[in-house]
């Protein structure tokens, strides 16, 4: 199992530059608090240019507090250019995709969250899709900061369960700009502190600016300033509508369209799927692996296939990788 850079004692201060390479199957299986790629960070460290693919990450805390993420635990410090599609499970009270829990006053910027996260706590619960918990007396900035993921609390019933798609728990401030929610959120038993954009927004202290979510969830909380996604209506997110629907985003160095898809981070834009081979006049196509079959799943989103003809070509190998409704993982045999 994997240990975790630096501890709460000996925070990372430092800088950790990924140089957008990737870091692929890490396997946590701890009841340690402060987990993930790292444990702690201080003010002044950087983390930026990471992705993390097919990793694992559970928690068996049986207490209160976690602050598990899949690159920071307990977060302080500036954080960008990051991609996380971890499988995420929770016991404890923080969980976040990207950063569990943010201790310190911190910025974050062009992070993607295209994983999972569940946890079965009944209450006193905060998860969000890019982080679990903004503590109070701290401040966190969010920019160009995506969310893929699905995010559950099978189990939550209380007031005082909190999930959201970028944020759970806000305690005094917090900025999002150019932000995109678009993953599931529920509570299957219920919960009251349930958004696509934050699960609780604390005396309404979180800024936003062209910060959207979907009605995908199961409730619409927390931020009410926010622009909704009516009616799950995909269909204005897809490929170039995006640039209307999305009018305040940077789609020239920031943002990429991507052909009947939604829009994603352009850092992160070749963990996409080819579909470049599906032409519309044809009417026979061949899947040769497991890249032409993700594709034609995620042209299945948009296209019917009427009168037209789908061949395997080949045997084909997935379980090495995954999709999602919103993002693929391409780092696949």
């Amino acid at each position: 199992t994997w240990m975790p850079i630096g501890s709460y004692a000996n925070r990372f201060a430092g800088t950790f530059d990924g140089d957008n390479h990737t870091i692929s199957g890490l396997y946590l299986l701890t009841g340690y608090r402060r987990q993930g790629l790292f444990s702690a960070t201080a003010e002044g460290s950087t983390v930026k240019n990471i992705r993390l693919t097919n990793s694992y990450f559970k928690s068996t805390v049986t207490g209160g507090q976690s602050e598990f993420g899949s690159i920071v635990g307990d977060a302080i410090g500036t954080f960008s250019n990051i991609y996380s599609n971890a499988i995420i499970v929770g016991s404890g009270i923080q969980n976040g995709g990207i950063l569990g829990y943010v201790t310190g006053n911190s910025t974050i910027d062009n992070a993607w969250f295209d994983g999972s996260i569940t946890n079965s706590r009944t209450t006193d619960l905060r998860i969000g899709g890019i982080v679990g918990h903004v503590a109070t007396n701290v401040t966190a900035d969010f920019t160009n900061c995506l969310n893929t993921g699905a995010i559950s609390g099978p189990n939550a019933t209380g007031n005082d369960v909190c999930i959201g798609g970028i944020v759970g728990w806000v305690g005094t401030s917090a900025t999002m700009t150019n932000c995109l929610a678009l993953g599931p959120v529920t509570a299957l038993n219920g919960g009251n502190n349930i958004g696509s954009i934050a699960g609780h927004d604390a005396g309404e202290v979180i800024t936003v600016t062209n910060v959207y979510g979907t009605a995908a969830s199961h409730k619409w909380k927390g931020v009410t300033k926010a622009y909704r996604i009516e009616n799950n209506n995909y269909t204005t997110l897809l490929g170039e509508t995006a640039t209307t629907t999305f009018a305040g985003f940077d789609f020239d160095d920031t943002w990429a369209v991507v052909e009947g898809n939604t829009p994603v981070l352009k850092s992160f834009y070749d963990i996409m799927i080819d579909t470049s081979w599906y032409d519309e006049s044809q009417s026979e196509f061949t899947l040769m692996d497991s890249g032409d079959l993700y594709g034609f799943a995620l042209l299945s989103q948009t296209h019917t296939f009427t009168e037209k003809t789908i061949k395997l070509g080949a045997d084909i190998e997935v379980n090495k990788g995954k999709a999602t409704t919103m993002g693929w993982d391409t780092t696949m045999s």
